[in-house]
């Protein structure tokens, strides 16, 4: 794995992980313990496509 890859690919990660601890605290917002157990799982699995991509990019 060549240098320039894994800056590439832990910059990208570190953007994910902000992104996704933003996300969330959206969803902390949420009244309904039902809308809330949703939007969490949405945005685990945007999260994970995102993550996976940033891998193979």
């Amino acid at each position: 794995m060549s240098a320039n890859f894994r800056s590439k690919a832990k910059a990208c990660c570190s953007r994910e992980k902000d992104r996704i601890v933003s996300e969330l605290s959206r969803c902390d917002s949420a009244d309904s313990a039902d809308y809330r157990h949703r939007c969490y799982r949405s945005v685990a699995r945007k999260s994970g496509e995102r993550s996976r991509q940033c891998m193979l990019s």
